[in-house]
This record gives structure tokens, C-alpha cells and sequence, in this order.
């Protein structure tokens, strides 16, 4: 038996059901009954109503007063697979809004809104700026950035991860700029923290 990409379950009072079930993806610590023990802050967990109905799945964080991120409403675990599709999606979606326009400078990605909380991504000419500003979305770091080299064709990429609200959901504040020369691939470090760990 395959252990289970969810770390545990969230469950919600009964007041909570009907918001979530409007298309609402976050779960505020108001609206929870309880939870899991073991969870811990990044964690993908899965979101239970209080008759025991399956609301979807999202990413938890228990210093925040959004104490889960809702990204489905499947049971689909947060992987390399689905962040490239969450990506691909975006970057489709902007090539049709800038198709024929004079623009190289945009954003690419806007969190909840294109499927990944916490991810913003934005495009200048031939760099692109990540934020990740929730646990869950630093979690994923590697997956995110291998998503994006894979798409881009690009390492012109700066992780600028100083935004205050890192700061609330527990996370370092940190910089980095990852560029390429020849075939060699060079990491520059800005500011604090350890990232690659």
C-alpha cells in the first residue's frame, strides 16, 4: 500500500461547509473544528467537512489566521506534475491576453488566482522575479523552479523572497539570483537564510 501524499486532515465546523463549497479556497482558523496533531506548517493536507464530506485539498499553515490554502477540489497531491500544469496553464493564458501587444514585462503567475498559493512569478524581457510567500509555496521551491526553467528555457531567474509577509507565516527572508553563463549555471546570494536545504 503507497503511503498517502496528504499529511493529514483538516475538519471544518459546520458553519465553514457552505463558504468553501461557494468556490471560497481559504480556510480561516475560525472555521476549523480541528485538525491532525502531526500537521506541520507547508504540510498538504486534506480539507473535511463536518459530516465527513471531502472539500478538497490545500496547504496548511498553522501561524496564519489563513490556516489552509485551498489549490483543489480533488484529491490530486501537490507534485511536480501538477505545479507544471498549474504553470503551463498561467503562461497559455498570458500568451493570449499579450498576443500581438508591445509588452516583455508582466505577471505570469498570480497565486491563488492561477491555481498555486503563495506563487507569484513575474516576467522582465528575459528575467523572471519568483516570490514564494507562504510555507507551502517555499516547500515546493525546487519543483517550481525546475517548472519554470523547463518552460522558459531560461536560469535568468531572481527568487526575491523578502516580501513581510514570509515574516508572518514563519519562513527566512531571503534573496537569490540564479543566471546562466555558458553551460554553467552560477547562484548569487542576496540577504539571509538558508534555501536550498
Amino acid at each position: 500500500m503507497e503511503p498517502s501524499p496528504f499529511s493529514g486532515k483538516v475538519y471544518l465546523i459546520k458553519e465553514g461547509r457552505h463558504r468553501i463549497l461557494e468556490g471560497h479556497v481559504w480556510v480561516y482558523r475560525t472555521e476549523i473544528s480541528h485538525f491532525d496533531e502531526h500537521l506541520q506548517n507547508g504540510d498538504v493536507v486534506e480539507v473535511v467537512s463536518a459530516n465527513g464530506q471531502n472539500l478538497g485539498v490545500g496547504i496548511w499553515n498553522s501561524q496564519s489566521q489563513i490556516a489552509v490554502r485551498i489549490y483543489s477540489r480533488e484529491r490530486v497531491p501537490l507534485d511536480k506534475n501538477i505545479i507544471l500544469s498549474f504553470l503551463t496553464n498561467a503562461f497559455k493564458y498570458r500568451e493570449q491576453i499579450f498576443l500581438g501587444k508591445r509588452s516583455n514585462a508582466y505577471r505570469l503567475f498570480w497565486s491563488e488566482s492561477d491555481g498555486f498559493p503563495g506563487l507569484v512569478i513575474d516576467r522582465y524581457a528575459d528575467w523572471y522575479v519568483v516570490q514564494l510567500l507562504t510555507s507551502g509555496a517555499d516547500r515546493k521551491r525546487r519543483e517550481i523552479l525546475e517548472s519554470l526553467r523547463q518552460l522558459t528555457s531560461s536560469t535568468n531567474i531572481i527568487v526575491r523572497n523578502d516580501a513581510p509577509v514570509r515574516l508572518l507565516e514563519r519562513i527566512a527572508s531571503n534573496k537569490r539570483m540564479l543566471s546562466a553563463t555558458g553551460s554553467r549555471t552560477l547562484f548569487c546570494y542576496f540577504g539571509w537564510g538558508e534555501y536550498f536545504s
